[in-house]
């Protein structure tokens, strides 16, 4: 099916004020995104996020859409550049994820037992959810201060603080719950 002419037609009326417009460009447009996307990303997750993303923007930046003949190539552009974003994010979580494979001390604050293992405890770092786990891997780089980590995820330094006690709070639990409880103090 060649969409260009009803994007355009919806285009037209979303444009002009039209919010069912918009809605039936969103029901027309998110799985094609989301297929587009998919091919980057290899994670349906992500890709309907990707595609959801992109209908958001498209909403959220009308005004800056030149004509409706331009809205399908506006879209594809935007999911492009996002799956391109995403790509880039996860190079750089692996290049991270590298180099903390070969640091062999963290400065992690959870007190160290005769039983525990750096490597088994980056196993389970994987259950926390992604923005956990990044956030903690940072935490571990000797080097980044809460500032580097706040400037890094371009976030403010107030909420890397709130998100690196909750993920670790988090850890701990689940570090808990394979056997890794310290008995003395709790950790």
């Amino acid at each position: 099916m060649d969409l260009k002419p009803e994007v355009t037609r919806l285009a037209r009326l979303f444009l002009a004020g039209d919010s069912r417009a918009y809605e039936e460009l969103v029901r027309l447009m998110h799985a094609p995104l989301a297929r587009y996307a998919l091919k980057f990303t290899s994670e349906q997750e992500e890709a309907l996020d990707i595609a959801q993303e992109t209908l958001v923007r498209l909403y959220h930046h009308a005004e800056r859409i030149d004509s409706p003949e331009t809205v399908l190539a506006w879209v594809w552009k935007t999911a492009k550049n996002l799956s391109i974003d995403w790509q880039r994010r996860q190079t750089n979580r692996r290049k991270l994820l590298s180099r903390l494979q070969k640091t062999e001390k963290t400065s992690y604050e959870i007190e160290p037992t005769d039983h525990l293992n750096v490597q088994e405890i980056r196993g389970l770092m994987e259950l926390l959810p992604e923005a956990g786990r990044d956030i903690l891997y940072l935490a571990m780089e000797p080097d980044l201060s809460v500032t580097d980590i706040a400037e890094i995820l371009g976030i403010p330094e107030g909420t890397v603080k709130s998100r690196l006690f909750h993920a670790r709070k988090k850890l701990k639990d689940i570090l808990r719950k394979h056997g890794y409880a310290n008995e003395e103090n709790g950790s």
